[in-house]
């Protein structure tokens, strides 16, 4: 039967050149003087695998010895053949860098030779099985189970302890935050559509560019739902019964009688 490492390998033939299994990222070793398994897959026999680490003096990724050869004998599965390749290496102290807890950590990967150019080896997580299971196919498990930090593996030290942090480096992080972070309230008001009017359309909420109160017509503001705006200390207008015309009517004739009664030449 085939076993889930076997079958999670597959996922080489998506990433064009190589995977590397081990170290995973995030993965934990015991101390810095360990002797690590590197080992993963390539696409092609007898072709050459570059264990590769960070070397904090010079700030580079570089080859940590000689490359290995993957086998000449190829795991049949789906997107394969396969070929396996392993390299067991102990990183130097200038691969190593100091943390909290007195703790250390490293950054390794790998890389393969292919027509002439160097392809990164995927790296994945300690669950890269339970992953492949889940996306049982090469495609989705390239896409899907990549490490955090593809293409390389961070390890660390069991030693590795939590940061502490004193109220100097907390006001330092702070007074830094500080200086990167702006909070901006667009047009806040207790009231909402305070400052909303055909005039600043600015102070509308988005989707609503003008005064809701203010289409034109009417009818149109009592199917808005708005009530009609009025200045201060101004009384309602009166509603009267008279249609426009018998109002016009009306007005002439109360104005010809006062015109008649005030008129001396009318003698009356």
């Amino acid at each position: 039967m085939m076993t889930l490492r076997a079958l999670g390998l597959a996922a080489l033939a998506t990433s064009g050149a190589a995977c590397m299994l081990s170290p995973t990222d995030d993965g934990i070793v015991s101390n810095t003087t360990s002797t690590l398994t590197f080992d993963g897959y390539l696409t092609q026999p007898g072709a050459q695998a570059f264990v590769r680490a960070w070397n904090y003096d010079s700030n580079a990724m570089e080859d940590l010895g000689a490359p290995v050869l993957s086998s000449t004998s190829g795991l049949n599965v789906e997107g394969g053949p396969l070929y396996y390749w392993s390299a067991p290496r102990a990183l130097p102290a200038r691969y190593w860098r100091n943390g909290p807890g007195g703790g250390q950590c490293a950054v390794v990967g790998a890389q393969t030779l292919y027509n002439g150019a160097r392809y990164n080896a995927m790296t994945v997580e300690d669950n890269w099985a339970d992953c492949w299971n889940a996306n049982p196919t090469v495609g989705d498990f390239y896409n899907r189970c990549r490490s955090n930090n593809n293409p390389v593996a961070k390890i660390y030290t069991s030693s590795w302890g939590p940061a502490t942090i004193n109220q100097t480096l907390l006001n330092l992080a702070g007074a830094i935050a500080s200086s990167q972070i702006s909070l901006v309230f667009d047009n806040f008001t207790p009231t909402q559509g305070q400052f909303c009017n055909s005039t600043n359309p600015g102070g509308c909420p988005p989707g609503l560019s003008a005064d809701p109160c203010l289409p034109a017509g009417a009818r149109a503001r009592r199917r808005a739902g708005c009530a009609r705006r009025r200045r201060p200390g101004r009384s309602p207008r009166r509603h009267f019964p008279h249609d426009q015309g018998q109002l016009r009517h009306e007005s002439r004739q109360g104005l010809q009688a006062v015109g008649r009664a005030t008129d001396p030449a009318r003698g009356e």
